[in-house]
């Protein structure tokens, strides 16, 4: 069935699922506590307190003689019920509201002095468990990606310990109302990595600001997990560097692997530009729809290049016929520079896609201008525009203007923000629907990015669904429908039994070209002949597969 480690790991990443009703439900409350304790607390503290003193008042105390306390006497008795003193009554009948506050304020003084403790020695007691139980991820840095991985495991109730460098970090303290144990310190210090108990860790995922940071995390991480008798450990690091990220990709897949130690990559923006082209893509890939697509991409930056990228590598695939070209046009400050410089990195772009830039400040009123989008007879042939702005509301009044402009010609219009929750809402009252049609649609890139499962899962998680996309594209060609093959269904919906299968088709790529002395390379020169298998080769992996389908199945 192929490298049992990676499977494991890649089903690993699987059993992360999604919480139960119930679960979610006892996981809400419990926010609800956190964020509301203090108040609970002053409340449930001053009932209590109100309570003793004036049951202090009531008591008729007999070795008196005299009735009723004193006000201040009744005020530092029910005061000294908080250490457990105060009590004595000589003899006297007790009220109900005094026997409430006898137990109440040292319970909540001892709560109290217990939280304090805790505080201070929070991260501590908060890796005692660790010590005892296989913890789920430890992760790396904590800007926008880290806090939304950690925001994500704490949701489906796995354990997390964040490793962050600068203690003034805002999502630090956020963090820690999640339940996560944050550690201050350098995450490329083995003995920071080792109170972060990464020897118990099934994952340590690196997303600091700079790939020299998260690839000596890798290092680090892994001399630890070679030192170790058992368990795997899985390192997942973010690499902005495209061709580096995309050299580690063929490593991962192509090498063989350590039982001890795993290495992952993955690039925010390449992975976020394959998610919003699944989710919004930019043309029918089926041969018999006859169109002629024009995108219009407001933004040249890494995602907006991942963007382009990837779509002329989907038109490559599907669509280009001789002599047909993706059209593209740019709007951005720099789009000049900046298109030349990624036809210089990618120079079979032109050959495929008629890219063109257009330098524009979005902020200008020259955006406004209808004459840039519109031709003079008043028709467009853009098909679809892609807001790709760094800058949220950058973004959103970008897409704005955009809808304004093109808004007789019902063109959707998608615009890139970092999360999409609450934002959409805001931009359905600003657009105006027709006939169902929806103008804008907002893409949350570092939701989208930063799926757990992909995540986790890797590039092996990336090959599962490209595979089932594959298959399904080939039944669909063959005239099956969703009523006839069950299968063919988006991978979300598809059952977890038939993800497993997908998952160990991928993980065992690496063992079948190793067997007929294949191996990965980046894919560099589109232009290049398709590369195919000998006769004899195919029957070896046919063979092959068929093998690992039987074991999988028996």
């Amino acid at each position: 069935m192929g490298d049992g480690i990676v499977s494991d790991d890649v089903k690993n990443a699987a059993t992360l699922t999604t919480p139960s009703p119930a679960r979610r439900a006892i996981n809400w409350f419990i926010a609800l506590l956190r964020d509301n304790e203090w108040w609970i607390i002053l409340g449930v503290g001053a009932g209590a307190f109100t309570l003793g003193f004036f049951g202090f008042r009531e008591v008729d105390w007999p070795t008196r003689g005299t009735g009723a306390i004193s006000v201040p006497d009744a005020f530092y008795r029910t005061l000294q019920l908080v250490v457990l003193e105060g009590g004595n009554l000589d003899g006297a009948t007790v009220p109900v509201g005094l026997q409430i506050a006898r137990f109440t304020l040292p319970a909540l003084g001892g709560y109290l002095a217990i939280k304090v403790l805790l505080t201070i020695f929070r991260e501590e007691v908060g890796l005692l468990g660790f010590r005892v139980f296989r913890h789920t991820v430890v992760i790396c840095g904590l800007g926008e990606g880290g806090f939304v991985l950690a925001r994500s495991l704490r949701e489906r109730g796995q354990r997390v310990v964040v490793i962050e460098k600068d203690a003034n970090n805002p999502h630090v303290s956020a963090c820690r109302r999640l339940g996560a144990v944050v550690l201050i310190g350098d995450a490329t210090d083995p003995q920071m990595l080792r109170r972060g108990r990464v020897d118990r860790a099934r994952y340590v995922v690196s997303v600091c600001g700079e790939d020299r940071t998260n690839a000596e995390v890798a290092m680090r991480v892994r001399d630890i997990a070679l030192r170790q008798t058992s368990g795997s450990l899985s390192c997942i690091v973010h690499i902005v560097e495209p061709q580096l990220c995309t050299l580690l990709k063929a490593y991962e897949i192509g090498e063989s692997h350590s039982d001890r130690f795993r290495l992952d990559s993955f690039n925010v923006h390449d992975s976020g530009a394959r998610a919003l082209l699944r989710e919004f893509p930019s043309f029918s890939e089926r041969e018999e729809v006859d169109e002629k697509p024009h995108l219009l991409v407001v933004g040249l930056g890494r995602l907006g290049q991942s963007l382009i990228v990837q779509a002329v590598r989907r038109w490559v695939d599907t669509r280009q016929h001789a002599g047909s070209q993706l059209r593209v046009t740019v709007l951005d400050r720099e789009a000049t520079r900046r298109v030349a410089a990624l036809l210089a990195r990618f120079p079979q772009l032109s050959d495929a896609c008629d890219l063109s830039g257009q330098d524009l400040d979005v902020e200008s009123a020259e955006l406004e201008r209808k004459k840039l989008l519109v031709r003079e007879d008043g028709t467009c042939d853009i098909t679809r525009v892609y807001v790709c702005l760094g800058n949220d509301s950058l973004g959103i009044t970008a897409a704005l203007k955009i809808h304004r402009l093109l808004r007789e010609h019902e063109i959707p219009v998608v615009v890139r923000m970092r999360e999409a929750a609450g934002l959409a809402a805001l931009l359905e009252q600003q657009a105006v629907r027709r006939d169902g049609f929806e103008p804008i649609r907002a893409f949350g890139l570092l939701e989208q990015a930063y799926d757990l499962d992909l995540l986790l899962g890797g590039t092996y998680e990336i090959l599962a669904r490209a595979a089932h996309e594959e298959y399904v594209q080939a039944q669909e060609r063959e005239g099956y429908t969703n009523e006839t093959n069950p299968s063919l269904v988006a991978w979300d919906d598809l059952p977890e039994t038939l993800k497993e299968s997908n998952r160990d088709q991928a993980s065992h790529i690496a063992v079948k070209l190793s067997a007929v002395g294949c191996a990965i390379i980046p894919w560099a020169d589109w232009d290049a002949a398709s590369f195919k298998f000998t006769p004899e080769e195919v029957e070896r992996l046919a063979k092959m597969e068929h093998e690992r389908w039987n074991a999988e199945r028996l």
